[in-house]
């Protein structure tokens, strides 16, 4: 083996991301996105509704969420209220397809991670 793939390997950080997307199309460019980042590699879970968080957050090392505030279930700042208040101390990063910068304000001063 290559020892600068091997040391590669070694410095690499695993994270489990939970996404909460409703759109597979969304979820599948993120992937994307994130499989390219360098040093860094995740364990992707994905929901597709609200109601589908809780089991997946019940097995707990969740390291970090990507939220859709507009899920089937769940709509605006509602969604980022019900997804932080069962992972209080999980960084959230809302992405979202709405430009709006009350929604954006709003989502950090409640404690987003960033919007």
């Amino acid at each position: 083996m290559d020892i600068k793939k091997k040391q590669t390997r070694q410095n690499t950080k695993v994270l489990n991301l939970l996404i909460i997307e409703d759109d597979k199309g969304e979820v599948a460019l993120i992937e994307e996105y994130l499989h390219k980042q360098p040093n860094v590699r995740f364990k992707i879970e994905q929901a597709y509704s609200l109601s589908e968080v809780s089991a997946k957050l019940a097995k707990g090392g969740t390291d970090i969420v990507i939220l859709d505030l507009m899920l089937p279930d769940s709509k605006g700042l509602d969604t980022f209220t019900a997804v932080s208040t069962l992972i209080p101390d999980v960084p959230i990063v809302i992405l979202s397809g709405m430009d709006d910068d009350t929604y954006a304000i709003q989502s950090v001063a409640l404690g987003a991670q960033d919007y």
